[in-house]
């Protein structure tokens, strides 16, 4: 709405409300979308595609900081705000209304020593706020929801379930430019691919190990291994092992790729490699999935959550189970094809209309 290169919050905001402007009920109630008045209009044209009851407000604030705490709950009171929606973020201390907040993942309960001690403090006290207010809470995933049970011991009731959408056009399976981009980075016909930051949530090093043990059992040598995202947290030990490795030539870090090149890898690749330890939802599944390519994913959490049948399920901590699944599904064409044939009835069940069915039928409930 207001950058060009959006966030995947922003992304999330953007699709929801495309998509909530067009339900039947949203046509009976006023609808305000905030933002601070410094970062400009935004995108004027996008904002004239939303019917006459959407207003999108810039409140005005002389401070670089606090306008969620202090300028936000004046013009909320100001407009009679019914229910205050937060996709992210935290709700206004001095904001007394029915509220819901989007919780995407509870990855800092699991993960501490990739966030600062300031930064824990500050999630869990977000979710905490939200709770002593009283407020409802939207998840992408059911295994969200438990956790906001296990840790914060909230009552189901308050917790209302809306999966994410995904587009599938922007991956048309598109190999026009396939063979000259392999040649500009030197990847080979058959590659395992894996996308997303390069960090220990995603399981890089178990990728590398069982990576290892496939080249050595299948004596599958003409394979690669492609990392495709930006360095996170526990990079350095990740490419020391892939540096280190007997196939560090066919172990590849190609770091942030322009859209184009990654969609084209993507639907190009052999097999799709997801192991993650923790996700809150899991996109690069569904992308895998909708340009048929076969997808190895990890047996709990969302991943198993999405994927289902679609895919090979494998505990993630599990070396020798990982190099097992990419062997089957590097040899195994009757394999591949079953798990290409069930994605394609698994994808299509992620739009943004049903994520926006969901969502307006939790403000409805809220609000009675």
């Amino acid at each position: 709405m207001w950058h060009e290169t959006k966030t995947g919050v922003e992304w999330y905001v953007v699709s929801l409300l495309e998509n909530l402007k067009n339900l039947p009920a949203s046509h009976e109630h006023q609808f305000f979308v905030y933002y601070p008045a410094r970062l400009g209009q935004g995108d004027l044209e996008w904002q004239k595609t939303f019917p006459a009851n959407w207003h999108f407000v810039g409140i005005s604030w002389w401070l670089k900081y606090f306008w969620t705490q202090l300028a936000l709950p004046r013009q909320l009171k100001k407009d009679l705000i019914d229910l205050l929606f937060v996709p992210a973020h935290v709700i206004p201390f001095l904001y007394k209304g029915k509220a819901v907040m989007t919780v995407h993942d509870l990855a800092f309960k699991y993960f501490t020593n990739a966030y600062s001690a300031k930064e824990l403090k500050y999630q869990d006290w977000a979710v905490k706020s939200a709770i002593k207010k009283g407020a409802d809470f939207l998840v992408p995933s059911e295994t969200t929801k438990n956790d906001l049970i296990k840790f914060y011991q909230l009552a189901p009731e308050r917790i209302h379930l809306a999966y994410h959408g995904f587009k599938a056009q922007p991956f048309v399976a598109d190999l026009s430019q396939w063979v000259e981009i392999r040649k500009k980075h030197g990847i080979a016909e058959k590659y395992f691919l894996t996308v997303g930051r390069v960090e220990n949530k995603k399981n890089n090093l178990n990728m590398i190990r069982a990576f290892e043990v496939f080249k050595k059992q299948s004596g599958g040598e003409n394979y690669q291994l492609l990392f495709i995202g930006k360095p996170g947290f526990g990079f350095e030990k990740i490419k020391e092992a892939a540096d280190k490795s007997l196939y560090k030539a066919d172990i590849k870090f190609l770091g942030y790729l322009l859209t184009m090149e990654l969609n084209s890898l993507m639907a190009g690749a052999w097999v799709f490699l997801f192991p993650s330890l923790y996700e809150g939802f899991g996109f690069p599944i569904l992308e895998a999935m909708s340009v048929g390519v076969p997808v190895i994913t990890s047996n709990y959490g969302v991943m198993a959550e999405i994927a289902r049948d679609g895919a090979l399920l494998v505990d993630p901590s599990d070396v020798l189970e990982m190099a097992n699944a990419m062997k089957n599904l590097a040899f195994d064409e009757a394999l591949r094809q079953k798990l290409i044939s069930q994605s394609k009835l698994i994808y299509p069940q992620y739009t943004w209309q049903n994520s926006a069915e969901k969502t307006m039928a939790a403000f409805l409930k809220i609000m009675s």
